[in-house]
């Protein structure tokens, strides 16, 4: 009888220590099925494995099935995390990217302001490389592409204007070499060529001032005004030294 009571007691003991592990096992996965709807996967999966040595300990296997099947949906659960980290990510780096593409096209704006065309050129080249990488919508292309035609077409201004500088430059220094000559002209002739002199400072101060309306330059006006009332001087001693005559 002894015997059969302390077998007795230690089945019952051994009952006692199952259903207590099989109902912390139960409870233990109750609490991953909360964390795992909380997104908690990392808690998740260790309390589910508490509730697999739970039920090893108590020799329990009836419940296998729905413990792989919870482990199932914590790796897809993980998976799915996993995916949404990595489209985040995509979306953060292209923000970012389109970030600094408009900046490079402010910058760039500036530059043309500035009339530095070569910078706004190369800020809009790194702008078009940031878009082409964040894949940005194609209004920003169109925004680069007519920046560029801007820019063309004030490079083309430029060097239209730069030509005209040089060429009033060009026709100022011929006036000026004119309006020499001119003088020097007058002032070599003798009493037997001053009316040759005369007419040859005159046909060179012509020319000096075609030149110097050309190159729109009225720095030489008072030189002209000069030279005109010293061949006006010069004509009207010669015509009294002829009536003397």
């Amino acid at each position: 009888i002894e015997a059969a009571l302390a077998q007795a007691h230690a089945l019952l003991h051994e009952i006692l220590i199952r259903v207590e592990c099989d109902g912390k096992a139960q409870t233990l996965v109750m609490s991953a099925r909360a964390r795992l709807g909380a997104g908690d996967c990392v808690q998740a999966r260790a309390l589910l494995q508490e509730a697999r040595t739970a039920l090893r300990r108590a020799q329990l296997t009836h419940q296998d099935a729905d413990l792989k099947g919870l482990a199932r949906e914590i790796d897809a659960t993980e998976q799915l995390q996993m995916e949404r980290l990595f489209c985040d990510a995509q979306e953060e780096r292209k923000r970012l990217l389109t970030n600094q593409g408009e900046v490079h096209l402010t910058d760039a704006s500036a530059a043309m302001a500035a009339l530095d065309m070569v910078k706004a050129r190369a800020l809009l080249q790194a702008a078009r490389v940031k878009f082409e990488q964040a894949a940005a919508p194609v209004q920003l292309f169109e925004e680069i592409s007519g920046m560029l035609q801007r820019i063309n077409e004030a490079e083309e201004l430029m060097q239209r204007k730069a030509e005209i500088q040089a060429q009033r430059h060009q026709d100022l220094s011929e006036g000026q070499l004119h309006l020499h000559e001119a003088r020097r002209a007058l002032e070599a002739g003798d009493e037997e060529n001053v009316a040759n002199s005369i007419l040859s400072a005159k046909a060179l101060l012509q020319v000096a001032k075609e030149a110097f309306w050309r190159a729109h330059n009225s720095a030489m006006d008072e030189q002209v005004e000069r030279l005109e009332k010293d061949i006006e001087l010069a004509q009207l001693h010669e015509q009294h030294r002829l009536e003397a005559c």
